[in-house]
């Protein structure tokens, strides 16, 4: 299937153009925020604890704020993650497809652009049970969250107004890769390649579910 013709699943704009100018405004903003606060580097301005804690509150805000507005077709697009249980025996398989390539992926960048001048976890690894427990439960948030706004809301929008899914992929993308600015170049590289690899994956499989699972996964075993 062509991108052309993969155009007649994003038939319909999820919301309104300005309901998207806002959605961009609060990633914006919570980058902005995450940088201020050096997030992920072992000079954080906060303790784990409440890093965590408003890292989960803001992505479930934008994720709130990408559901207000946005047609009854894309809440319930969203919505069928949490449904049909058989579909799981795919969606499964699949998460575990993408967490291989994610790790793959990473490796072959690292080779290709060197060892040094990648942003790192290190500094933000939970040290107790209750930055464990908070942890996970961030984790799971971004899984949910970060593919629902990215990989739903925004390539959808982006593959409705340019009229190709093609351009709705590598444009969630880059917003996806330029929202981890504060992580560094090389990062962001990496998060974009990933982003058109999960982007792909929601076209195929129509579905959130199996990048959410995959997303979660890939960040909580990031802890460890």
């Amino acid at each position: 299937m062509d991108a052309q013709s993969q155009v007649g699943q994003e038939q319909f704009a999820t919301a309104p153009i300005w309901h998207t100018c806002c959605v961009l405004a609060l990633l914006t903003a919570s980058s902005g925020l995450l940088a201020f606060v050096h997030l992920g580097s072992a000079s954080a301005k906060l303790g784990h604890l409440s890093l965590f804690v408003i890292v989960t509150l803001m992505e479930w805000v934008v994720f709130a704020f990408s559901l207000w507005n946005s047609s009854v077709v894309f809440v319930e697009f969203v919505k069928r993650a949490a449904r049909a249980p058989r579909s799981l025996l795919l969606d499964i398989p699949v998460a575990l497809l993408l967490s291989a390539i994610t790790f793959v992926v990473a490796l072959i960048l690292a080779r290709v652009l060197g060892q040094s001048g990648w942003a790192s976890v290190q500094g933000m690894r939970p040290n107790n049970g209750f930055e464990i427990a908070a942890w996970i439960v961030m984790a799971i948030s971004a899984g949910i969250c970060e593919e629902t706004v990215f990989r739903g809301y925004l390539q959808r929008q982006i593959s409705f107004f340019s009229g190709r899914v093609s351009i709705g992929i590598f444009g969630q993308a880059a917003v996806f890769g330029l929202c981890h600015a504060y992580q560094g170049w090389k990062n962001m590289v990496l998060i974009f390649v990933l982003g058109c690899i999960y982007g792909v994956s929601v076209v195929v499989r129509r579905g959130l579910r199996a990048n959410m699972i995959a997303h979660a996964g890939v960040d909580i075993l990031a802890a460890f």
